[in-house]
């Protein structure tokens, strides 16, 4: 179990930076996988929103209420 900081890209998005965002999501999933990472659990739900957009399939996501 661990901590990360890093953004899940949706201010990209949100500025419709797509090539930007696709980059830094790509970039996140695999310094995850790397990292051993099998699950995200979120506490913001915009975060949330994208992990499950980006990350299906690759790493499950859940958020911290439920």
């Amino acid at each position: 179990m661990g901590i990360w900081f890093d953004c899940c890209a949706k201010p990209l998005r949100m500025q419709a930076d797509s090539g930007a965002a696709e980059k830094e999501e790509q970039a996140l999933i695999s310094t995850m996988k790397k990292a051993g990472v099998e699950e995200v659990i979120t506490a913001c739900a915009n975060c949330f929103e994208q992990f499950s957009l980006f990350a299906a399939g690759k790493i499950r996501v859940r958020m911290i209420y439920d």
